[in-house]
């Protein structure tokens, strides 16, 4: 695989993980495959994840609606480039009615030959926290 193709695919997931938190995310729809997957790791509800473009976008949406916008990476630590995986490392900040958590978390972003995101796995550092301000 060329270097070229890596720097797209870093583009791309780049572009996706800005659209997180926004509620005009279904910009960031075009960027995912139709038979997308979504989980995030040990969050109950979505531990077993969601399938589909319009399902992952629905519930990325929601999540902005839900915290009114205060979804939002402070620094993003880390890009890992490989050949069909990018691994980013974000501080977070989520707020809904007061409670606000701020913590680390890992997107694991896997693509698919057309460069679409074909897989999207969540490894949040403090999923009791995430789950005391989001919910279960």
């Amino acid at each position: 695989m060329g270097e070229t193709q890596k720097a797209s695919r870093l583009e791309i997931a780049q572009a996706f993980v800005m659209h997180v938190g926004h509620r005009d995310f279904d910009r960031g729809m075009s960027l995912l495959s139709p038979t997308v997957s979504y989980k995030v790791v040990g969050y109950r509800g979505l531990e077993q994840g969601l399938s589909g473009c319009e399902a992952v976008t629905k519930h990325l949406i929601e999540l902005a609606e839900r915290t009114g916008g205060a979804f939002e990476s402070l620094k993003w630590e880390d890009w890992l480039v490989g050949g069909d995986h990018i691994a980013v490392i974000a501080k977070i900040l989520i707020e809904v009615s007061g409670q606000r958590v701020v913590t680390s978390v890992l997107f694991l972003i896997r693509f698919d030959a057309d460069d679409k995101i074909a897989e999207l796995i969540v490894f949040p550092e403090d999923v009791r926290s995430i789950e005391r301000v989001l919910g279960a």
